[in-house]
């Protein structure tokens, strides 16, 4: 197979432990740029966060953020928006959280009501930082791409997903990038069906697609292509409901550049 498009994953996929893309990865990612192939990055980070890696990798490609909730081509136009509804949105920002840290991703910021520093350590290479605010409700104006939760328990994650499930499965996306951090989008966007329409688009088969991922958040994306490979640091979940897709090592030991090089490199020598 030709393959002629890479999708990565982010976070416990393309970054390494550090947060950071390895010399190693650069490499092979630049090498296959350099052949035609096409690489995406589609993450839960907001577009922002994404474009310091786009730029910092020499891409010219399209970004694909905040779970599939926004879209931008290689000229950075962005041409998929799909916010929460308002009214769903302040019903569930009015749910009970308990101790749980909410979190609001727009267009291009990041709101918390908890100033917790230690989160920036995820953001450290591309500098993309929260405003504090008083009540995420401010900040529901039509623009919210995504609403999220973190706790250290798994347990008062889980809790709080059964809830949501409960009142809110038909009316908005539920998932999860961790076991630690719940994701609430617009009803229907994942980034499996922003992976779809963007090759749509591009005349680039399903089939034709490699695709990396390590959370719930990635199942869609991962069902859809013709090589999806699940890390093998991935969410206990998505590797017992993808038990039967590759896995690829390890992102703290160059998985998606050890998978990359085993595909293309060896394609290049047949």
């Amino acid at each position: 197979m030709k393959y002629k498009a890479v999708v990565c994953d982010m976070d416990g996929t393309l970054l390494n432990g550090e947060h950071r893309v390895s010399d190693r990865s650069r490499k092979i990612i630049k090498h296959i740029t350099e052949k035609g192939i096409k690489v995406f990055l589609a993450s839960g980070r907001p577009y922002p966060d994404i474009q310091y890696f786009k730029e910092s990798l020499g891409l010219n490609s399209y970004i694909i953020s905040s779970n599939g909730a926004v879209v931008h081509d290689e000229k950075e136009k962005e041409i998929m928006y799909y916010s929460l509804e308002k009214k769903i949105l302040s019903k569930i920002l009015a749910l009970p959280f308990g101790n749980l840290h909410r979190n609001l991703y727009t267009r291009d910021s990041w709101y918390v009501e908890i100033a917790l520093q230690e989160l920036l350590q995820f953001h450290k290479e591309s500098g993309f930082a929260f405003q504090q605010i008083s009540n995420l409700e401010e900040k529901n104006d039509g623009n919210a791409t995504k609403l999220f939760y973190l706790d250290e328990s798994e347990k008062n994650i889980l809790d709080f997903e059964e809830i949501l499930k409960e009142q809110f499965q038909d009316q908005v996306s539920i998932t999860l990038s961790t076991p630690n951090c719940l994701e609430i989008m617009k009803k229907g966007v994942n980034k499996g069906r922003a992976i779809q329409d963007t090759m749509k688009q591009l005349g680039i088969a399903l089939e034709e697609v490699v695709a990396f991922g390590d959370g719930l958040n990635d199942y869609e994306m991962l069902s859809l292509v013709g090589s999806p490979f699940v890390m093998s640091n991935g969410s206990p979940r998505l590797l017992e409901a993808l038990s039967d897709v590759p896995k690829a090592p390890k992102n703290t030991e160059d998985g998606v550049a050890q998978i990359l090089e085993e595909i293309f490199l060896t394609e290049e020598r047949e």
